[in-house]
């Protein structure tokens, strides 16, 4: 190139051709990695919207219904002898108080019990 060329090429005012950006490369593994992360987090969201969604639901449903306590029909609690309770079935080993309201019998309470077989004698 001549030599006025090579002034011209200097005193032009254009800045020197920049060279072309490398691209980055981006190795294999850190993209699986940040990919499965990616993935890890969407189920997480996920998964903690769904529990949210099943409480909620469960909470606007109100408590489960609790079944009528029903015991003993009629029948069965005539056919239950009856005793009452005084100072011999005392002695004899008869319970000295409710086992359901726990209080204490009382000379000429009406008693009913079950039969030997079954528990109290």
């Amino acid at each position: 190139m001549p030599p006025a060329m090579a002034i011209l090429q200097l005193n032009s005012g254009l800045p020197p051709a920049a060279e072309a950006p490398v691209p980055l490369s981006l190795d294999s593994d850190l993209a699986v990695i940040l990919a499965a992360l990616l993935c890890a987090l969407i189920c997480v969201v996920g998964l903690a919207l769904v529990a949210r969604c099943a409480w909620l639901r469960r909470l606007a449903a109100g408590p489960p219904p609790v079944p009528p306590i029903k015991g003993l029909n009629k029948k069965a609690l005539r056919a239950l002898p009856k005793v009452s309770y005084g100072a011999e079935a005392a002695a004899g080993g008869l319970l000295l108080e409710c086992p359901i309201c726990l209080a204490e019998f009382v000379k000429g309470d009406d008693i009913r019990l079950r039969s030997a077989g079954m528990g109290f004698t």
